[in-house]
Parts: structure tokens; sequence; C-alpha cells
């Protein structure tokens, strides 16, 4: 059974987000390599983080038909949250266009968060490595959902509300 989570605030999620990031060091590069597995990686961090130093359930993957797949979420609905890396090198999404049939862009990430219904939060995690950014309209991602930017080893992060 999950454990019931004390009502957190926008705020608190940030500083979750950010410090679970933080905690990860000179290991956030060599995660930045792995190719094709990175985000699931940095989601199973931050779902450790959460555990061992705040005592929160937060799952990745599904354990029944109504849990959203792809994200990391809580049981009670408080928060689901998706994590995107972009590598210097690699077509990067756009965040202001319809994706190409092969492209996993922002803006779809951010429609599917958009469309889980019952959680109270929802968050994109964008992590740039090596001067990687997404294509498209800066402008766009910085006043209508960033909340969050700070950098680690040399990577970017946003991490934003939805």
């Amino acid at each position: 059974m999950a454990k019931s989570l004390a009502p957190m605030t926008e705020s608190q999620w940030f500083d979750l987000f950010e410090n679970g990031l933080r905690s990860l060091g000179d290991r956030l590069p060599q995660a930045m390599r792995l190719n094709g597995t990175g985000e699931q990686w940095i989601q199973a961090q931050l779902s450790l983080y959460a555990w061992y130093q705040h005592d929160m359930e937060i799952w990745s993957g599904t354990r029944s038909t109504q849990e959203p797949q792809g994200y990391l979420f809580t049981h009670d609905g408080q928060m689901a949250v998706e994590i995107k890396y972009l590598r210097k090198g690699k077509v990067t999404p756009r965040l202001d266009s319809q994706p190409s049939a092969n492209d996993s862009s922002i803006t779809d990430n951010v429609a599917r968060l958009k469309s889980l219904q019952g959680y109270q939060h929802r968050f994109v995690v964008v992590v740039a490595a090596d001067g990687a950014e997404p294509s498209g309209d800066q402008e766009l991602l910085q006043n209508t959902v960033m909340q969050r930017q700070f950098a680690i080893q040399g990577s970017s992060i946003r991490v934003c509300r939805v």
C-alpha cells in the first residue's frame, strides 16, 4: 500500500526536483550519455531520492491501468512529472510546433501531461546537456511554463509547471 503524503505546495515540488537532481552531481553528465535510457535513469534516481531523503513514494511505470505510463507520479494524485533530456548533436525537439512522426517533442509531452486527469501538480523537467537547447521559440517556454532554471555539472535544468 502506498504511503499517503502530506499535501505539498508547488514550491515544495520544485525544491524536491532541484535538490534531487543536484544530488546526482557528477553522475548526471554520465547519465546524459546513456542512449535511450537516460530519462528513465533520472526518473529512478528522483524516485530513490524522494524515498530515502523524504520518506515519500514517487513511482514510475504502472501498477494499474489508471496510472500514467512514462511519468513519475504519486498514487494520491498530488503530482505527475515527465523528464525530458536533450543532447547536443541530436535533433532537438521543437517547443512551438507539432512533432514529426519520429520526434518526441516537449510540446507533445506538455500536451500529454495536460490531458492527465486528477493530478493537482503536473511538471516537465527539461535537462539539456552540452549546450543543447530545444529548437523553436525560447520565449514561449520562459513566459508560459518555466518556473525554475539551474545548472548542474554543465547541464541546464528547467523545471516547468504544466
